[in-house]
Protein backbone atom coordinates (compact mmCIF):
# COMPACT_ATOMS: atom_id res chain seq x y z
CA UNK A 1 0.00 0.00 0.00
CA UNK A 2 1.31 3.31 -1.01
CA UNK A 3 1.78 5.91 1.63
CA UNK A 4 -0.98 8.58 1.81
CA UNK A 5 -3.81 6.46 0.43
CA UNK A 6 -6.94 5.79 2.40
CA UNK A 7 -8.06 2.20 2.03
CA UNK A 8 -11.69 2.90 3.03
CA UNK A 9 -12.14 5.38 0.22
CA UNK A 10 -10.86 2.98 -2.35
CA UNK A 11 -13.08 0.25 -0.95
CA UNK A 12 -16.21 2.48 -1.11
CA UNK A 13 -15.43 3.50 -4.65
CA UNK A 14 -15.02 -0.04 -5.69
CA UNK A 15 -18.28 -1.12 -3.96
CA UNK A 16 -20.58 1.63 -5.66
CA UNK A 17 -22.78 0.41 -8.54
CA UNK A 18 -22.10 1.91 -11.91
CA UNK A 19 -25.53 3.78 -12.12
CA UNK A 20 -25.56 5.16 -8.56
CA UNK A 21 -24.72 8.71 -9.73
CA UNK A 22 -27.53 8.59 -12.28
CA UNK A 23 -30.04 7.51 -9.64
CA UNK A 24 -28.90 10.34 -7.36
CA UNK A 25 -29.41 12.86 -10.21
CA UNK A 26 -32.84 11.42 -11.07
CA UNK A 27 -33.94 11.67 -7.44
CA UNK A 28 -32.90 15.30 -7.37
CA UNK A 29 -34.92 16.00 -10.43
CA UNK A 30 -37.95 14.34 -8.93
CA UNK A 31 -37.60 16.42 -5.79
CA UNK A 32 -37.28 19.61 -7.80
CA UNK A 33 -40.25 18.65 -9.98
CA UNK A 34 -42.33 17.90 -6.92
CA UNK A 35 -41.44 21.27 -5.45
CA UNK A 36 -42.27 22.97 -8.75
CA UNK A 37 -45.60 21.20 -8.88
CA UNK A 38 -46.33 22.24 -5.33
CA UNK A 39 -45.42 25.84 -6.18
CA UNK A 40 -47.57 25.75 -9.29
CA UNK A 41 -50.44 24.29 -7.34
CA UNK A 42 -50.01 27.01 -4.76
CA UNK A 43 -49.97 29.69 -7.44
CA UNK A 44 -53.07 28.27 -9.10
CA UNK A 45 -54.81 28.01 -5.76
CA UNK A 46 -53.77 31.50 -4.83
CA UNK A 47 -54.89 32.78 -8.22
CA UNK A 48 -58.27 31.12 -7.88
CA UNK A 49 -58.66 32.44 -4.37
CA UNK A 50 -57.54 35.90 -5.45
CA UNK A 51 -59.88 35.81 -8.44
CA UNK A 52 -62.74 34.85 -6.19
CA UNK A 53 -61.81 37.64 -3.83
CA UNK A 54 -61.56 40.08 -6.73
CA UNK A 55 -64.90 38.93 -8.11
CA UNK A 56 -66.37 39.22 -4.67
CA UNK A 57 -64.84 42.69 -4.26
CA UNK A 58 -66.04 43.73 -7.72
CA UNK A 59 -69.51 42.42 -7.02
CA UNK A 60 -69.53 44.17 -3.66
CA UNK A 61 -68.25 47.39 -5.23
CA UNK A 62 -70.87 47.13 -7.95
CA UNK A 63 -73.52 46.55 -5.33
CA UNK A 64 -72.28 49.50 -3.29
CA UNK A 65 -72.14 51.70 -6.40
CA UNK A 66 -75.65 50.69 -7.41
CA UNK A 67 -76.88 51.38 -3.88
CA UNK A 68 -75.09 54.74 -3.71
CA UNK A 69 -76.36 55.70 -7.16
CA UNK A 70 -79.93 54.75 -6.29
CA UNK A 71 -79.76 56.68 -3.02
CA UNK A 72 -78.39 59.68 -4.90
CA UNK A 73 -81.05 59.35 -7.58
CA UNK A 74 -83.79 59.33 -4.98
CA UNK A 75 -82.26 62.29 -3.17
CA UNK A 76 -81.94 64.34 -6.35
CA UNK A 77 -85.45 63.30 -7.37
CA UNK A 78 -86.81 64.89 -4.20
CA UNK A 79 -85.39 68.33 -4.99
CA UNK A 80 -88.47 70.30 -5.97
CA UNK A 81 -88.01 74.02 -6.72
CA UNK A 82 -91.69 74.67 -6.06
CA UNK A 83 -91.21 73.96 -2.35
CA UNK A 84 -90.26 76.60 0.24
CA UNK A 85 -86.61 77.60 -0.03
CA UNK A 86 -85.61 76.26 3.40
CA UNK A 87 -87.07 72.82 2.72
CA UNK A 88 -85.56 72.80 -0.75
CA UNK A 89 -82.13 73.72 0.63
CA UNK A 90 -82.25 70.86 3.13
CA UNK A 91 -82.89 68.40 0.31
CA UNK A 92 -80.14 69.92 -1.79
CA UNK A 93 -77.65 69.61 1.09
CA UNK A 94 -78.60 65.98 1.67
CA UNK A 95 -78.26 65.12 -2.02
CA UNK A 96 -74.96 66.99 -2.28
CA UNK A 97 -73.57 65.02 0.67
CA UNK A 98 -74.48 61.74 -1.03
CA UNK A 99 -72.93 62.97 -4.26
CA UNK A 100 -69.61 63.91 -2.62
CA UNK A 101 -69.54 60.56 -0.81
CA UNK A 102 -70.10 58.66 -4.06
CA UNK A 103 -67.43 60.65 -5.84
CA UNK A 104 -65.00 60.00 -2.99
CA UNK A 105 -65.58 56.26 -2.99
CA UNK A 106 -65.90 55.56 -6.69
CA UNK A 107 -63.88 58.32 -8.34
CA UNK A 108 -64.80 60.70 -11.12
CA UNK A 109 -65.02 58.09 -13.85
CA UNK A 110 -68.47 56.86 -12.83
CA UNK A 111 -70.75 58.29 -15.50
CA UNK A 112 -74.02 57.66 -13.70
CA UNK A 113 -72.91 59.62 -10.63
CA UNK A 114 -71.75 62.51 -12.81
CA UNK A 115 -75.01 62.50 -14.71
CA UNK A 116 -76.92 62.86 -11.46
CA UNK A 117 -74.46 65.55 -10.44
CA UNK A 118 -75.44 67.64 -13.48
CA UNK A 119 -79.07 67.70 -12.33
CA UNK A 120 -78.06 68.29 -8.71
CA UNK A 121 -75.85 71.32 -9.38
CA UNK A 122 -78.35 72.74 -11.86
CA UNK A 123 -81.14 72.45 -9.29
CA UNK A 124 -78.97 74.27 -6.79
CA UNK A 125 -78.29 77.12 -9.20
CA UNK A 126 -74.61 76.18 -9.67
CA UNK A 127 -74.85 76.26 -13.42
CA UNK A 128 -71.14 76.47 -14.20
CA UNK A 129 -70.44 73.33 -12.13
CA UNK A 130 -73.32 71.53 -13.81
CA UNK A 131 -71.94 72.41 -17.23
CA UNK A 132 -68.41 71.38 -16.24
CA UNK A 133 -69.70 67.93 -15.26
CA UNK A 134 -71.78 67.77 -18.43
CA UNK A 135 -68.68 68.41 -20.52
CA UNK A 136 -66.94 65.43 -18.86
CA UNK A 137 -69.65 62.97 -19.84
CA UNK A 138 -69.67 60.49 -22.70
CA UNK A 139 -72.58 62.08 -24.54
CA UNK A 140 -72.96 59.20 -26.98
CA UNK A 141 -74.48 57.05 -24.22
CA UNK A 142 -77.14 59.63 -23.45
CA UNK A 143 -77.84 60.27 -27.12
CA UNK A 144 -78.30 56.54 -27.73
CA UNK A 145 -80.84 56.47 -24.91
CA UNK A 146 -82.71 59.34 -26.52
CA UNK A 147 -82.59 57.60 -29.87
CA UNK A 148 -83.97 54.39 -28.41
CA UNK A 149 -86.72 56.25 -26.55
CA UNK A 150 -87.82 57.93 -29.78
CA UNK A 151 -87.34 54.93 -32.03
CA UNK A 152 -84.34 56.46 -33.76
CA UNK A 153 -80.95 55.05 -34.48
CA UNK A 154 -78.16 56.62 -32.47
CA UNK A 155 -76.54 58.09 -35.58
CA UNK A 156 -79.78 59.78 -36.59
CA UNK A 157 -80.23 61.19 -33.12
CA UNK A 158 -76.70 62.40 -32.54
CA UNK A 159 -76.07 64.12 -35.89
CA UNK A 160 -78.40 67.10 -35.43
CA UNK A 161 -77.45 67.35 -31.77
CA UNK A 162 -73.80 67.79 -32.61
CA UNK A 163 -74.63 70.20 -35.40
CA UNK A 164 -76.87 72.37 -33.28
CA UNK A 165 -75.17 72.10 -29.91
CA UNK A 166 -73.43 75.44 -30.27
CA UNK A 167 -75.13 78.57 -31.56
CA UNK A 168 -72.56 78.82 -34.35
CA UNK A 169 -73.67 75.28 -35.34
CA UNK A 170 -70.14 73.93 -35.07
CA UNK A 171 -69.84 70.18 -34.49
CA UNK A 172 -68.71 70.31 -30.88
CA UNK A 173 -69.84 68.28 -27.94
CA UNK A 174 -69.22 70.77 -25.16
CA UNK A 175 -71.14 73.71 -23.78
CA UNK A 176 -68.96 76.82 -23.86
CA UNK A 177 -69.46 80.17 -22.09
CA UNK A 178 -71.98 81.50 -24.64
CA UNK A 179 -73.88 78.26 -24.24
CA UNK A 180 -73.95 78.68 -20.47
CA UNK A 181 -75.60 82.05 -20.91
CA UNK A 182 -77.98 80.44 -23.38
CA UNK A 183 -78.90 77.81 -20.79
CA UNK A 184 -79.68 80.59 -18.32
CA UNK A 185 -81.87 82.18 -20.95
CA UNK A 186 -83.69 78.89 -21.49
CA UNK A 187 -84.49 78.95 -17.79
CA UNK A 188 -86.22 82.26 -18.36
CA UNK A 189 -88.03 80.92 -21.44
CA UNK A 190 -89.32 77.93 -19.50
CA UNK A 191 -91.29 80.25 -17.22
CA UNK A 192 -92.52 82.33 -20.16
CA UNK A 193 -93.62 79.29 -22.15
CA UNK A 194 -95.37 77.80 -19.13
CA UNK A 195 -97.40 80.98 -18.68
CA UNK A 196 -98.32 81.26 -22.36
CA UNK A 197 -99.56 77.66 -22.64
CA UNK A 198 -101.07 77.27 -19.17
CA UNK A 199 -104.63 76.87 -20.48
CA UNK A 200 -103.74 74.38 -23.25
CA UNK A 201 -105.22 70.91 -23.02
CA UNK A 202 -102.87 69.26 -25.50
CA UNK A 203 -99.81 69.82 -27.67
CA UNK A 204 -101.79 71.26 -30.58
CA UNK A 205 -103.32 73.94 -28.38
CA UNK A 206 -99.88 74.73 -26.96
CA UNK A 207 -98.49 75.33 -30.44
CA UNK A 208 -101.41 77.56 -31.41
CA UNK A 209 -101.27 79.58 -28.20
CA UNK A 210 -97.57 80.19 -28.76
CA UNK A 211 -98.33 81.41 -32.28
CA UNK A 212 -101.03 83.80 -31.06
CA UNK A 213 -98.68 85.11 -28.37
CA UNK A 214 -96.21 86.11 -31.07
CA UNK A 215 -99.01 87.89 -32.96
CA UNK A 216 -99.81 90.04 -29.93
CA UNK A 217 -96.51 90.39 -28.10
CA UNK A 218 -93.55 90.39 -30.51
CA UNK A 219 -93.20 93.21 -33.02
CA UNK A 220 -92.06 92.04 -36.49
CA UNK A 221 -88.95 93.82 -37.77
CA UNK A 222 -87.20 93.45 -41.07
CA UNK A 223 -83.55 92.95 -40.19
CA UNK A 224 -81.32 91.16 -37.68
CA UNK A 225 -80.40 94.28 -35.74
CA UNK A 226 -81.13 92.74 -32.35
CA UNK A 227 -79.47 90.02 -30.28
CA UNK A 228 -80.50 86.69 -31.75
CA UNK A 229 -80.89 84.76 -28.51
CA UNK A 230 -84.52 83.75 -27.92
CA UNK A 231 -84.65 85.13 -24.38
CA UNK A 232 -83.47 88.51 -25.67
CA UNK A 233 -86.30 88.47 -28.22
CA UNK A 234 -88.90 87.86 -25.52
CA UNK A 235 -87.47 90.53 -23.27
CA UNK A 236 -87.15 93.18 -25.98
CA UNK A 237 -90.43 92.27 -27.66
CA UNK A 238 -89.36 92.69 -31.28
CA UNK A 239 -87.56 90.46 -33.78
CA UNK A 240 -86.94 89.57 -37.39
CA UNK A 241 -88.46 86.52 -39.08
CA UNK A 242 -85.42 84.34 -38.45
CA UNK A 243 -85.27 85.39 -34.79
CA UNK A 244 -88.97 84.73 -34.35
CA UNK A 245 -88.61 81.25 -35.83
CA UNK A 246 -85.69 80.54 -33.52
CA UNK A 247 -87.58 81.86 -30.50
CA UNK A 248 -90.80 80.02 -31.33
CA UNK A 249 -88.93 76.72 -31.65
CA UNK A 250 -87.12 77.28 -28.35
CA UNK A 251 -90.31 78.21 -26.50
CA UNK A 252 -91.96 75.13 -28.00
CA UNK A 253 -89.08 72.99 -26.74
CA UNK A 254 -89.40 74.45 -23.26
CA UNK A 255 -93.06 73.39 -23.04
CA UNK A 256 -92.38 69.89 -24.36
CA UNK A 257 -93.17 70.31 -28.06
CA UNK A 258 -91.11 68.97 -30.93
CA UNK A 259 -90.59 71.70 -33.50
CA UNK A 260 -88.29 72.21 -36.46
CA UNK A 261 -87.18 75.53 -37.90
CA UNK A 262 -87.43 75.42 -41.68
CA UNK A 263 -85.41 77.73 -43.88
CA UNK A 264 -87.08 77.54 -47.25
CA UNK A 265 -84.65 76.65 -50.09
CA UNK A 266 -85.16 79.87 -52.02
CA UNK A 267 -84.46 82.06 -49.02
CA UNK A 268 -81.22 83.98 -48.98
CA UNK A 269 -79.63 85.34 -45.79
CA UNK A 270 -81.21 88.74 -46.29
CA UNK A 271 -84.63 87.28 -47.17
CA UNK A 272 -86.95 87.60 -44.18
CA UNK A 273 -89.88 85.64 -45.63
CA UNK A 274 -88.58 82.09 -45.72
CA UNK A 275 -88.57 81.03 -42.07
CA UNK A 276 -91.28 78.62 -40.97
CA UNK A 277 -91.59 76.23 -38.05
CA UNK A 278 -93.07 72.75 -38.30
CA UNK A 279 -94.43 71.40 -35.02
CA UNK A 280 -95.18 67.79 -34.14
CA UNK A 281 -97.99 67.73 -31.56
CA UNK A 282 -98.35 64.42 -29.75
CA UNK A 283 -101.38 62.55 -30.96
CA UNK A 284 -101.98 64.88 -33.90
CA UNK A 285 -100.67 65.59 -37.39
CA UNK A 286 -97.72 67.98 -37.80
CA UNK A 287 -98.42 71.46 -39.09
CA UNK A 288 -96.50 74.60 -40.02
CA UNK A 289 -96.63 77.98 -38.32
CA UNK A 290 -95.18 81.31 -39.38
CA UNK A 291 -94.25 83.15 -36.16
CA UNK A 292 -93.36 86.34 -38.05
CA UNK A 293 -96.93 86.51 -39.35
CA UNK A 294 -98.30 85.18 -36.08
CA UNK A 295 -100.43 82.51 -37.80
CA UNK A 296 -100.47 78.78 -38.48
CA UNK A 297 -100.26 77.95 -42.17
CA UNK A 298 -103.92 77.28 -42.94
CA UNK A 299 -105.97 76.18 -45.90
CA UNK A 300 -108.03 79.33 -46.62
CA UNK A 301 -110.94 77.23 -47.83
CA UNK A 302 -111.31 74.61 -45.12
CA UNK A 303 -109.30 76.03 -42.24
CA UNK A 304 -107.17 72.84 -42.18
CA UNK A 305 -103.74 73.25 -40.62
CA UNK A 306 -101.15 72.36 -43.26
CA UNK A 307 -97.87 70.48 -42.99
CA UNK A 308 -94.87 70.69 -45.31
CA UNK A 309 -95.94 67.42 -46.90
CA UNK A 310 -99.44 68.65 -47.63
CA UNK A 311 -98.01 71.87 -49.06
CA UNK A 312 -95.62 69.88 -51.25
CA UNK A 313 -98.59 67.93 -52.59
CA UNK A 314 -100.75 71.01 -53.17
CA UNK A 315 -98.66 74.21 -53.07
CA UNK A 316 -101.58 76.22 -54.43
CA UNK A 317 -103.05 76.19 -50.93
CA UNK A 318 -100.08 78.18 -49.68
CA UNK A 319 -100.41 80.54 -52.63
CA UNK A 320 -104.10 81.06 -51.81
CA UNK A 321 -103.22 81.75 -48.17
CA UNK A 322 -100.60 84.38 -49.02
CA UNK A 323 -103.01 85.91 -51.52
CA UNK A 324 -105.28 86.80 -48.59
CA UNK A 325 -102.61 89.29 -47.57
CA UNK A 326 -102.42 90.66 -51.11
CA UNK A 327 -99.06 89.07 -51.89
CA UNK A 328 -97.69 86.37 -54.18
CA UNK A 329 -96.31 83.07 -52.93
CA UNK A 330 -92.59 82.65 -53.63
CA UNK A 331 -92.74 78.88 -53.12
CA UNK A 332 -93.83 75.95 -55.21
CA UNK A 333 -93.98 72.19 -54.77
CA UNK A 334 -90.23 71.67 -55.16
CA UNK A 335 -89.34 74.12 -52.39
CA UNK A 336 -91.78 72.55 -49.95
CA UNK A 337 -90.61 69.07 -50.93
CA UNK A 338 -86.98 69.99 -50.28
CA UNK A 339 -87.89 71.52 -46.95
CA UNK A 340 -89.85 68.40 -46.03
CA UNK A 341 -86.87 66.20 -46.89
CA UNK A 342 -84.66 68.31 -44.66
CA UNK A 343 -87.06 67.76 -41.76
CA UNK A 344 -87.27 64.03 -42.46
CA UNK A 345 -83.49 63.68 -42.44
CA UNK A 346 -83.19 65.37 -39.05
CA UNK A 347 -86.26 64.52 -36.98
CA UNK A 348 -84.55 65.97 -33.94
CA UNK A 349 -83.30 69.18 -35.56
CA UNK A 350 -85.60 71.33 -33.46
CA UNK A 351 -83.04 73.77 -32.17
CA UNK A 352 -82.56 71.25 -29.35
CA UNK A 353 -78.91 72.10 -28.91
CA UNK A 354 -79.33 71.17 -25.24
CA UNK A 355 -81.49 68.12 -25.77
CA UNK A 356 -79.02 65.90 -23.92
CA UNK A 357 -78.62 68.40 -21.10
CA UNK A 358 -82.39 68.44 -20.66
CA UNK A 359 -82.49 64.65 -20.52
CA UNK A 360 -80.12 64.72 -17.57
CA UNK A 361 -82.52 67.06 -15.78
CA UNK A 362 -85.46 64.67 -16.20
CA UNK A 363 -84.68 63.08 -12.83
CA UNK A 364 -85.88 66.27 -11.13
CA UNK A 365 -89.60 66.33 -10.22
CA UNK A 366 -89.90 69.86 -11.65
CA UNK A 367 -87.34 71.64 -13.77
CA UNK A 368 -85.98 74.66 -11.86
CA UNK A 369 -85.41 76.71 -15.00
CA UNK A 370 -87.79 79.40 -13.81
CA UNK A 371 -85.24 80.36 -11.17
CA UNK A 372 -82.81 81.57 -13.82
CA UNK A 373 -84.39 84.93 -14.56
CA UNK A 374 -82.70 88.15 -15.49
CA UNK A 375 -82.70 89.46 -11.95
CA UNK A 376 -80.24 86.71 -10.97
CA UNK A 377 -77.88 87.00 -13.94
CA UNK A 378 -74.32 88.16 -13.22
CA UNK A 379 -73.28 91.54 -14.53
CA UNK A 380 -72.76 91.50 -18.27
CA UNK A 381 -74.96 88.47 -18.95
CA UNK A 382 -78.36 90.16 -19.07
CA UNK A 383 -79.87 92.12 -21.93
CA UNK A 384 -80.48 95.72 -20.88
CA UNK A 385 -83.62 97.08 -22.47
CA UNK A 386 -82.75 100.76 -22.55
CA UNK A 387 -78.97 100.70 -22.41
CA UNK A 388 -78.72 102.99 -25.45
CA UNK A 389 -80.85 105.63 -23.75
CA UNK A 390 -78.75 105.55 -20.60
CA UNK A 391 -75.46 105.59 -22.49
CA UNK A 392 -76.56 108.50 -24.64
CA UNK A 393 -77.53 110.57 -21.63
CA UNK A 394 -74.34 109.63 -19.82
CA UNK A 395 -72.29 110.84 -22.78
CA UNK A 396 -73.68 114.32 -22.24
CA UNK A 397 -70.97 115.60 -19.98
CA UNK A 398 -72.67 118.63 -18.45
CA UNK A 399 -73.54 118.23 -14.75
CA UNK A 400 -77.30 118.56 -15.23
CA UNK A 401 -77.42 115.77 -17.77
CA UNK A 402 -75.21 113.56 -15.65
CA UNK A 403 -77.77 113.98 -12.87
CA UNK A 404 -80.59 113.31 -15.31
CA UNK A 405 -78.90 110.19 -16.64
CA UNK A 406 -78.47 108.83 -13.10
CA UNK A 407 -82.15 109.45 -12.40
CA UNK A 408 -83.16 107.84 -15.67
CA UNK A 409 -80.91 104.83 -15.13
CA UNK A 410 -82.60 104.14 -11.81
CA UNK A 411 -86.03 104.49 -13.39
CA UNK A 412 -85.19 102.24 -16.32
CA UNK A 413 -83.90 99.52 -14.03
CA UNK A 414 -87.30 99.50 -12.34
CA UNK A 415 -88.99 99.34 -15.75
CA UNK A 416 -86.84 96.37 -16.71
CA UNK A 417 -87.89 94.65 -13.50
CA UNK A 418 -91.49 95.25 -14.52
CA UNK A 419 -90.82 93.66 -17.92
CA UNK A 420 -89.45 90.54 -16.27
CA UNK A 421 -92.45 90.44 -13.92
CA UNK A 422 -94.75 90.76 -16.92
CA UNK A 423 -93.12 87.86 -18.76
CA UNK A 424 -93.21 85.73 -15.62
CA UNK A 425 -96.97 86.17 -15.42
CA UNK A 426 -97.31 88.87 -12.73
CA UNK A 427 -99.33 90.97 -15.14
CA UNK A 428 -101.26 93.18 -12.73
CA UNK A 429 -98.25 94.07 -10.61
CA UNK A 430 -96.18 94.79 -13.72
CA UNK A 431 -98.92 97.06 -15.11
CA UNK A 432 -99.00 99.12 -11.91
CA UNK A 433 -95.24 99.49 -11.92
CA UNK A 434 -95.26 100.63 -15.54
CA UNK A 435 -97.87 103.28 -14.74
CA UNK A 436 -95.85 104.70 -11.85
CA UNK A 437 -92.70 104.89 -13.94
CA UNK A 438 -94.57 106.42 -16.88
CA UNK A 439 -95.63 109.30 -14.66
CA UNK A 440 -92.02 109.85 -13.57
CA UNK A 441 -90.75 109.75 -17.15
CA UNK A 442 -93.36 112.29 -18.25
CA UNK A 443 -92.24 114.62 -15.47
CA UNK A 444 -88.63 114.21 -16.61
CA UNK A 445 -89.73 114.96 -20.18
CA UNK A 446 -91.29 118.25 -19.11
CA UNK A 447 -87.95 119.20 -17.54
CA UNK A 448 -85.74 118.11 -20.43
CA UNK A 449 -83.58 121.00 -21.67
CA UNK A 450 -82.31 119.62 -24.98
CA UNK A 451 -84.06 117.78 -27.78
CA UNK A 452 -81.76 114.73 -27.64
CA UNK A 453 -82.79 113.97 -24.07
CA UNK A 454 -86.45 114.70 -24.85
CA UNK A 455 -86.40 112.34 -27.85
CA UNK A 456 -84.96 109.52 -25.75
CA UNK A 457 -87.55 110.12 -23.05
CA UNK A 458 -90.41 110.10 -25.57
CA UNK A 459 -89.19 106.80 -27.01
CA UNK A 460 -88.98 105.28 -23.54
CA UNK A 461 -92.45 106.53 -22.61
CA UNK A 462 -93.73 104.93 -25.83
CA UNK A 463 -92.25 101.58 -24.72
CA UNK A 464 -93.55 101.86 -21.17
CA UNK A 465 -97.05 102.84 -22.33
CA UNK A 466 -97.27 99.78 -24.57
CA UNK A 467 -95.85 97.31 -22.03
CA UNK A 468 -98.28 98.65 -19.42
CA UNK A 469 -101.26 98.32 -21.76
CA UNK A 470 -100.47 94.76 -22.85
CA UNK A 471 -99.81 93.77 -19.22
CA UNK A 472 -103.29 95.01 -18.33
CA UNK A 473 -104.68 93.10 -21.31
CA UNK A 474 -102.97 89.90 -20.17
CA UNK A 475 -104.30 90.39 -16.63
CA UNK A 476 -107.82 89.95 -18.10
CA UNK A 477 -108.97 93.39 -16.93
CA UNK A 478 -110.84 93.86 -20.21
CA UNK A 479 -112.39 97.29 -19.72
CA UNK A 480 -109.23 98.85 -18.34
CA UNK A 481 -107.14 97.19 -21.06
CA UNK A 482 -109.42 98.56 -23.78
CA UNK A 483 -109.05 102.08 -22.40
CA UNK A 484 -105.26 101.79 -22.21
CA UNK A 485 -104.95 100.35 -25.73
CA UNK A 486 -107.14 103.11 -27.17
CA UNK A 487 -105.14 105.72 -25.27
CA UNK A 488 -101.90 104.34 -26.64
CA UNK A 489 -103.17 104.44 -30.23
CA UNK A 490 -104.39 108.01 -29.76
CA UNK A 491 -101.22 109.30 -28.10
CA UNK A 492 -98.80 107.42 -30.36
CA UNK A 493 -100.36 107.12 -33.84
CA UNK A 494 -96.84 106.61 -35.21
CA UNK A 495 -95.55 104.74 -32.15
CA UNK A 496 -93.31 101.72 -32.33
CA UNK A 497 -95.97 99.35 -31.01
CA UNK A 498 -99.01 100.47 -33.03
CA UNK A 499 -99.20 97.17 -34.94
CA UNK A 500 -99.38 95.06 -31.79
CA UNK A 501 -101.75 97.50 -30.11
CA UNK A 502 -104.20 97.16 -33.03
CA UNK A 503 -103.98 93.36 -32.89
CA UNK A 504 -104.59 93.28 -29.14
CA UNK A 505 -107.47 95.78 -29.28
CA UNK A 506 -109.12 93.94 -32.19
CA UNK A 507 -108.88 90.63 -30.35
CA UNK A 508 -110.28 92.21 -27.21
CA UNK A 509 -113.23 93.73 -29.08
CA UNK A 510 -113.90 90.39 -30.79
CA UNK A 511 -113.95 88.62 -27.44
CA UNK A 512 -116.51 91.17 -26.21
CA UNK A 513 -118.72 90.52 -29.22
CA UNK A 514 -117.98 93.83 -30.96
CA UNK A 515 -117.20 92.10 -34.22
CA UNK A 516 -117.66 95.07 -36.56
CA UNK A 517 -115.20 97.25 -34.63
CA UNK A 518 -112.72 94.36 -34.52
CA UNK A 519 -113.01 93.80 -38.27
CA UNK A 520 -112.22 97.44 -38.97
CA UNK A 521 -108.97 97.11 -37.03
CA UNK A 522 -108.07 93.79 -38.66
CA UNK A 523 -108.53 95.37 -42.12
CA UNK A 524 -106.21 98.20 -41.11
CA UNK A 525 -103.30 96.02 -39.98
CA UNK A 526 -99.94 96.63 -41.71
CA UNK A 527 -98.22 94.07 -43.95
CA UNK A 528 -96.53 92.13 -41.14
CA UNK A 529 -99.93 91.35 -39.59
CA UNK A 530 -102.11 91.59 -42.70
CA UNK A 531 -102.49 87.82 -43.00
CA UNK A 532 -103.37 87.57 -39.34
CA UNK A 533 -106.18 90.08 -39.88
CA UNK A 534 -107.37 88.32 -43.05
CA UNK A 535 -107.65 84.95 -41.29
CA UNK A 536 -109.46 86.57 -38.37
CA UNK A 537 -111.94 88.15 -40.77
CA UNK A 538 -112.62 84.71 -42.29
CA UNK A 539 -112.89 83.11 -38.85
CA UNK A 540 -110.06 80.70 -39.65
CA UNK A 541 -107.70 81.24 -36.73
CA UNK A 542 -108.03 78.39 -34.21
CA UNK A 543 -107.89 79.25 -30.51
CA UNK A 544 -109.00 82.77 -31.38
CA UNK A 545 -110.30 83.78 -27.96
CA UNK A 546 -107.38 84.83 -25.77
CA UNK A 547 -106.68 82.15 -23.22
CA UNK A 548 -105.82 82.84 -19.63
CA UNK A 549 -102.08 83.13 -19.13
CA UNK A 550 -101.61 82.75 -15.36
CA UNK A 551 -98.22 83.26 -13.84
CA UNK A 552 -96.47 83.25 -10.52
CA UNK A 553 -99.15 85.25 -8.70
CA UNK A 554 -102.86 84.66 -8.15
CA UNK A 555 -104.97 84.83 -11.33
CA UNK A 556 -106.21 88.34 -11.89
CA UNK A 557 -109.46 87.61 -13.65
CA UNK A 558 -109.27 84.03 -14.95
CA UNK A 559 -110.77 83.15 -18.26
CA UNK A 560 -110.74 79.54 -19.35
CA UNK A 561 -112.44 80.10 -22.69
CA UNK A 562 -110.43 78.99 -25.69
CA UNK A 563 -112.78 78.78 -28.62
CA UNK A 564 -112.83 80.25 -32.09
CA UNK A 565 -113.95 83.62 -33.34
Amino acid sequence: MEEGKVPQQEQVAEDLPEDAGTERISLGRKVRLAILLLVLAGVVTATVVLKKQQDKYAAERERMLAEATENLRQAVGMVDPSEPRVRQQMKLNSARSLYESARGKFGTEVQEVNRLGVALFYAGGQLHQAVALFNELDLSEVVEEIGEAEGLKAREAIAPFLLLLVKAEAARDEIHPPGIQYLRGCGFLWGVGRNITASANNDKEKALLLCRWFARHVLPTGADVLPSDPYAVTLLGRASASQMAWTYAELARQVGLRAHVVVMPRSEPQDETGYLVQVYPAGDDPFVVNPHWGVPVTDPGSGELLSLRSLAERPERYAALVALAGEDSPYGADEFRQAELKVALHPYAVFLRFLVFDRLLSVLPACPRVAFDFASLPQGESVRLWEACVNTLTDMATPQYVRQSAMMRKGLEIIEQARVMQLQGSYGSAAQLYKRQRAGLKKALSQAEIEEAAALLRETIDDVSWFGAISTYDSRASEEAENELRTYLEEYPQGRWVTLAKVALADLLSEKGERAAAEQLWKDLPRTRRLYGALCLKGLLPMHAAAEEPGTEQPEGPNSQAGSS
